[in-house]
Order: structure tokens, then sequence, then C-alpha cells
């Protein structure tokens, strides 16, 4: 049990934190490559500003400053109002093939990503349970070969007790018969 703790804690988390770093850094890459080209709602429209800071699933979270201003959500491609094109390419990344040589869309690795783990756990689970199965069986057998059955002690004990009372009739019945044979020879 402490080795399948072990391996997964060394190896198969580590796995799946690398795909979701892989993840988290495409989606904050691509997001703030559209972002920072974007215009948004000052005088002047900012521009060049990241949406995203952090690099990795641990670490992403949304840019400062965008969190303290608002404004600075750059939506519009060419700064004046009404135009979302960035906005409109933004919720276009999801369906943009990023990932895997550029053959997967961000929603498909997440999906695979999920998936894989479910398939893990399901395995994971499955492997438990098949183990607690054979260890309930070996204990059944090691208790069958090694301990009392209280019927089959009870059934040998009469069978002794009885062998003990044929031979105590039996040196009885020497007894008896030598008592007889002394007696005819005294008279």
């Amino acid at each position: 049990q402490l080795g399948g703790v072990l391996n997964t804690y060394n190896t198969t988390i580590p796995g799946y934190q690398a795909q979701l770093d892989t993840l988290a850094s495409t989606l904050i890459q691509r997001v703030n490559t559209i972002h920072s080209a974007g215009y948004g709602l000052g005088n002047p429209p900012s521009t060049g500003v990241n949406f995203f800071s952090g690099t990795d699933a641990g670490s992403i979270g949304v840019d400062p400053a965008v969190a303290a201003n608002i404004n600075l959500i750059a939506a519009s491609g060419n700064g004046a109002p009404g135009n979302n094109e960035v906005a409109l390419a933004l919720a276009g990344v999801a369906r943009e093939p990023l990932l895997n040589g550029n053959s997967q869309t961000l929603l498909q690795y997440y999906n695979g990503l999920v998936s894989n783990v479910g398939t893990t756990m399901t395995a994971l689970e499955s492997t438990a349970d098949a183990s607690t199965l054979i260890l309930e069986q070996l204990e059944s057998q090691r208790t069958a070969v090694s301990g009392v059955s209280l019927d089959e002690e009870m059934t040998n004990m009469i069978q002794y007790q009885r062998a003990f009372d044929a031979a105590a009739r039996i040196v009885n019945t020497v007894d008896e018969m030598y008592q007889t044979i002394l007696t005819m020879r005294a008279s």
C-alpha cells in the first residue's frame, strides 16, 4: 500500500501536474499575445497589457494591473468603442489547435487530461478492490489451515472420551478376571 502511495506521489501526480502546467502556460501565452495587441477603454486606449500573470497552473492569475482597473481589459482591435475583434479572438482561443503539435484545442487537451485521471482512478480502485479480495481469501485460507474448528475438536474429544471409557472397561474386566483367578487359586 505504501509503495502504491509513493508511486502515485512520485510519478502519477507529477505527470498530471506537468500536463496541467502545459495547458495553463499555453493558455497564458496565447491569451496574453492576443490581449496585449488590443485596446482597452482608456484615453488614450491602453495596449500592451497582459491579461494573465504567472507561467503555469500553480501561478496563473489575472494580472494585478487588470484586476485593479477593468478599463485595461482589451476588447477592441483598433481602439474604437464598439470594436470587439480582440474579445472575439479571446473567445476563440478555446477552439484553436494549440497543443500536441497544433493538433488539439485547449478543450480537447483538458478533456483528455480529465479522462486520463478518471481512467487511472478507476483502474487504481479496481486494483485496490482486487487486492482486498485476495487478502481476504488468503486470510481465510490461513485460518482454515492453522485455525481451530470447534465442531471438529468437539468430535475428536467425544471420540477420545469413548476410547477412554472403553479402555477403562477393559481394565475393569481384566481386574475382575484377575480377582476371579486369584480367588480360585486360593480356594
